[in-house]
């Protein structure tokens, strides 16, 4: 699996612009089709459906996480799934589009991965991994550090090249 943080450019084409830009690993060159978008107004699509675990509260544009609020050891996580059609192998890249009001830095975990630390602010994360098996395909994303984070979007890419 390889991770990394958009650079700004690619932020700004989303209307925000990220306060982190250096990759975290390089992602491979390739081409990629948008699969799904989905946010707190727009939760399922026909191949894929978000989870959200642990809200403090809730918008049609943001999901606000709160671990200084909500207990800790409550699961405060955002969860998009996708369908993967068949068992050959499918690359797919995830980016979460989230922000956090810490002004250092922070760490995000993804599924049962290291963490990844990102600098305070707003953060385009992106993650890619390859799955063999065909079936729904989970990917939960939580503050490894349980800082205040806000949730506003993740889009999922199929590699098509």
């Amino acid at each position: 699996m390889t991770l990394g943080v958009l650079p700004a450019a690619a932020a700004a084409t989303e209307g925000r612009t990220a306060s982190q830009q250096r990759q975290i690993e390089s992602a491979p060159d390739a081409a990629w089709s948008l699969a799904a978008t989905l946010d707190p107004a727009h939760v399922q699509t026909p191949n894929s459906v978000l989870t959200l675990y642990g809200v403090y509260a809730f918008t049609p544009i943001l999901v606000n996480f709160n671990p200084k609020v909500l207990d800790p050891s409550i699961n405060q996580s955002a969860v998009p799934m996708y369908a993967v059609p068949d068992d050959r192998p499918h690359t797919y890249k995830v980016v979460f589009h989230l922000t956090t009001d810490v002004t250092a830095t922070t760490r995000y975990k993804l599924n049962d991965r290291t963490p990844v630390t990102v600098a305070g602010g707003d953060a385009d994360l992106e993650f890619t991994e390859t799955i063999t098996k065909q079936g729904w395909h989970p990917w939960a994303l939580r503050n490894a550090n349980n800082d205040h984070w806000l949730f506003y979007s993740v889009k999922v890419y199929e590699q098509i090249g």
